[in-house]
């Protein structure tokens, strides 16, 4: 019996040995975090390129692409009534005013107009007055060359006497929204004294007062004529 007794006696003490030595031992805790992946910071905002849609700009900025060149025309001061005269305008990328001015036709008295335009590919000009009646020699259209120079002709023959105007256009053809639209970049107004020479005078006279004319001297002259006729019959 007192064996028996020994051997529960060494058995209990192994047991608070043991429970005694796990007491120290930490159990895991769990937690209730989940793990959250790292927050991505935005990337600044970018800056937008202004773009100009100012569609009345647009044309302004084909034109400043082009280059400038000279230019020059004649147009007499006065020329009479029923006569043709010729107007040349020369346009040159390349030579100054003074050398398109040595070119042009000094007949008729001419005045030389010159000034600046831009040069576009096509260009056109329009030569225009009301008691002008006015034959383009060239296309009102041309093509421009960047070395050789682009000339325009017109007769030009004054159909009505006194001071007249005469009216040069010229406008750079330029590409606007796929269409081929004219610029008008230069315009000259020129007045020309018709002069009216004195059998243009009686004429129109004429044409202006036949009605008057006839009642006031044909019909009184034809009357003394008849009645004089009469009078050389009856004395035969």
């Amino acid at each position: 019996m007192t064996a028996g007794f020994t051997a529960v006696a060494v058995c209990i003490a192994a047991s608070v040995i043991l429970l005694s030595s796990c007491g120290g031992c930490s159990t895991p805790k769990q937690t209730n975090q989940t793990t959250r992946p790292p927050t991505q910071t935005a990337p600044p905002p970018t800056q937008t390129p202004q773009v100009d849609t100012d569609p009345l700009r647009m044309v302004d900025e084909i034109l400043n692409v082009y280059p400038i060149g000279n230019m020059a025309f004649n147009v007499p001061e006065s020329v009479g009534i029923d006569e043709t005269f010729t107007v040349r305008l020369i346009l040159s990328p390349k030579k100054s005013v003074a050398d398109i001015q040595n070119e042009l036709d000094r007949s008729f008295n001419s005045v030389i107009q010159t000034g600046q335009v831009r040069l576009t590919p096509q260009m056109e000009t329009r030569m225009t007055g009301q008691n002008f009646e006015i034959s383009a020699v060239t296309p009102e259209i041309l093509a421009v060359s960047s070395v050789e120079d682009t000339q325009w002709t017109w007769d030009i023959r004054a159909k009505q006497g006194g001071v007249q105007q005469l009216h040069l256009t010229v406008s750079a053809i330029i590409r606007v929204n796929d269409k081929s639209t004219p610029r008008v970049v230069r315009q000259f107004d020129r007045q020309i004294n018709v002069r009216v020479q004195l059998g243009h005078q009686i004429a129109g006279f004429v044409k202006d007062n036949w009605q008057w004319l006839w009642t006031a001297l044909l019909v009184p002259a034809v009357g003394w004529l008849w009645s004089k006729y009469h009078k050389k019959g009856a004395r035969l």
